[in-house]
């Protein structure tokens, strides 16, 4: 507890959708562009679905202490 999921109020069951703006498909696809960034200090949006509707909260670079599952859409299991 006390990592940056925890201070940003990323909760279970959160879906992430978009990074700045931009969709991501998957874990390996937001993985892959904040392993990109060079600034530090700069925030980034972290869109989420939660309980069907969408929010969104700020994160800076670096590791979220979080867990994530790829649940695609239409995977079986999901």
């Amino acid at each position: 507890a006390g990592g940056q999921a925890d201070r940003v109020g990323l909760k279970a069951g959160d879906v992430v959708v978009d990074y700045d703006g931009i969709p991501v498909p998957d874990m390996n696809t937001l993985v892959a562009r904040r392993k990109l960034e060079f600034e530090f200090t700069k925030q980034h949006e972290l869109g989420l679905m939660r309980g069907g509707r969408k929010v969104s909260v700020q994160i800076v670079p670096g590791l979220l202490d979080a867990v994530f599952e790829d649940r695609a859409a239409g995977k079986a299991g999901s």
